[in-house]
């Protein structure tokens, strides 16, 4: 399920003072179209948080690239925007909005790589421009935390046969916890910045400099984009300290969680 923190789980129910809104999956195992067929879908909502739209994430509305097609924005238009809905209610009951231009999903096809940095190739990267207000380089975030595991398993090659009896394989999954304008300019307006928690799903390569991570975790880009064979590859330039460069099966926005940094 995807869910908005604050939601009081009864039918639905809004707090009209969660502000601002946080975001988070707890479906990394499922697809997303898989989600819509159980009647979930996706759209923005408010600054701070989105979740899966009444209509559900048809097939047709999106790319080969994750990018929205131009079937979908001939429906939808610029007034498609619902608040925030967990598939109990009536989805006509939902009040709309437009959305602001600057805050409109990304381009159909996503020709210019720099206007996103690839995150269009993640799963719920296009969250990002929903609480943010555009697609992020990072630059000026820094890493929180870095988190690799193999907690995940499989009984199958990466051709999808079986392996032998009694054989399994595990995954390796990197999760980092990103401060997004960590070193750049505080907001003055009492607007918070936000904890963005991205999971690399099935590391297939990649090379990755821990000991930079004790110097500092300083981001200067982070880029997404795909290759020939399918995976993804996922750039962290560092303006200091921790560098990664790695290819993956999929990569996950997680979670966008507010935070406030004190003033001088």
């Amino acid at each position: 399920m995807l869910k908005r923190f604050g939601d009081s789980g009864s039918g639905g129910a809004l707090l009209a003072d969660a502000q601002p809104f946080e975001y988070q999956s707890e479906a990394l195992s499922e697809d997303v179209t898989e989600l819509a067929a159980r009647g979930v879908g996706m759209t923005g909502n408010e600054p701070g948080g989105f979740l899966l739209s009444p209509n559900g994430l048809d097939t047709d509305f999106f790319d080969a690239n994750g990018n929205l097609s131009a079937q979908y924005h001939e429906s939808h238009g610029e007034a498609h925007r619902h608040n925030f809905w967990d598939g109990r209610r009536d989805p006509a009951h939902l009040p709309m909005s437009p959305i602001p231009k600057r805050q409109s999903l990304r381009k159909t096809p996503m020709k210019n790589e720099t206007e996103t940095y690839g995150w269009g190739l993640a799963r719920n990267g296009f969250s990002l421009p929903r609480v943010i207000g555009s697609y992020p380089s990072f630059h000026d975030s820094a890493v929180q935390s870095f988190l690799m595991q193999r907690t995940r398993t499989s009984r199958l090659d990466d051709d999808g046969h079986p392996l032998f009896p009694g054989c399994e394989r595990d995954f390796v999954d990197l999760t980092l916890e990103i401060l997004h304008n960590r070193y750049g300019p505080q907001n003055t307006d009492g607007c918070p910045d936000y904890v963005v928690v991205v999971k690399l799903m099935e590391i297939i390569s990649g090379e990755i400099d821990i000991n930079a991570m004790i110097e500092e975790a300083w981001i200067r880009e982070i880029k997404l984009s795909r290759e020939d064979n399918g995976l993804i590859t996922f750039d962290l330039n560092p303006n200091l300290g921790l560098n990664i460069v790695l290819t993956c099966r999929e990569v996950v926005i997680d979670s966008i969680k507010p935070y406030y940094r004190q003033l001088p």
